[in-house]
């Protein structure tokens, strides 16, 4: 059974180990909720974290670093990690997350969802560690997709 939840200290430990050394993806979104900057939720099958996103607080929330295990890909747990992460900021009354335009898996996946495409293009450069632990420099151009819902005031 999958479930999803928002990190604790000892989960990143355990997220960690599945990455490469040198990747320390985990750790850092853990530091950066404990710090309050953002949300970071991983699905689990049993023991095993099959998927993650971070949920940024930024007053227009968005949705980053969305990632499925290439084993889990097409089976609903990226749809739910979106699902769970729109409930931690119901209350803003929208989400955004980028998609690169390369991306048309992905692009479907938002647009089955809700997203609608904005017209805010970036173009973004950093620098990733692969799983075979080795570090690189990438360019990634994407759009803003929007998703909105009617704020309910409590």
């Amino acid at each position: 059974m999958i479930s999803i939840r928002v990190c604790t200290a000892h989960e990143a430990s355990v997220v960690a180990t599945a990455e490469p050394p040198t990747r320390q993806f985990a750790i850092q979104a853990y530091a950066q909720q404990l710090a309050g900057h953002s949300f970071f939720l991983v699905a689990w099958l049993d023991a095993d974290p099959i998927g993650s996103c971070q949920v940024s607080r930024e007053p227009r929330p968005w949705l980053r670093n969305l990632n499925v295990s290439a084993t889990h890909r097409g089976a609903g747990v990226g749809s739910t990690l979106v699902t769970e992460a729109e409930g931690l900021v119901r209350d803003r009354g929208e989400l955004s997350i980028g998609v690169a335009l390369d991306n048309p898996s992905a692009r479907r996946l938002y647009a089955r969802l809700g997203y609608l495409p904005t017209g805010e293009v970036t173009t973004t450069t950093y620098t990733y560690v692969d799983d075979d632990d080795q570090e690189h420099t990438a360019t990634e151009i994407a759009e803003r997709l929007t998703r909105t819902w009617p704020v309910t005031p409590s």
